[in-house]
């Protein structure tokens, strides 16, 4: 294994301690990893509010982008999430159930108008949403009814069936 001495802290290390730099003639960086870590940390800290404000301006000029950053952790880490979502309700189930409740507080229409779906469904109104394709794009499966002119009640039943992707959008 070969190795390098970081010009911050004096000290000989692997070279796998060391980043990327494609301007030195190694390729690789003077410092290592830990120092500029360290460095980073502490510019953080003396200059948080405008760290703060370029991270804010980045994040809003690049939406999707972020989107996409967001929705790849979630599928490489589904399970995980899931998990503890899962042990956080069943740690906190007074606010759960506060949650819940003020959510169909607030929501009464919606929770009102997917059972009025819900019980067309059981009724044979209507067939089950994962039998039929999506009315939008017709090559996927449906997995909604979506109340496209809105949860009024003369609009209960006022559904298409939609995929997941159609959905979103």
């Amino acid at each position: 294994m070969k190795y390098k001495v970081c010009t911050k802290c004096n000290t000989l290390k692997p070279l796998t301690e060391f980043g990327k730099h494609s301007i030195t003639k190694d390729g690789l960086s003077h410092d290592c990893k830990a120092c500029i870590k360290k460095r980073s940390k502490r510019y953080y800290e003396n200059n948080k509010e405008r760290c703060d404000a370029n991270s804010k301006i980045w994040t809003e000029n690049n939406k999707e982008k972020v989107k996409n950053i967001k929705r790849q952790h979630y599928e490489r880490n589904r399970e995980l999430i899931l998990d503890r979502v899962k042990k956080w309700q069943q740690d906190n189930k007074d606010r759960t159930y506060v949650n819940t409740k003020n959510s169909r507080e607030r929501h009464k229409d919606h929770y009102k108008a997917r059972n009025a779906v819900s019980c067309a469904v059981r009724k044979g109104d209507f067939p089950n949403v994962k039998n039929i394709l999506c009315a939008n794009c017709k090559t996927k499966k449906a997995v909604h009814y979506h109340h496209y002119l809105g949860y009024s009640k003369n609009h209960y039943l006022d559904v298409i069936p939609l995929c997941q992707d159609c959905h979103k959008h």
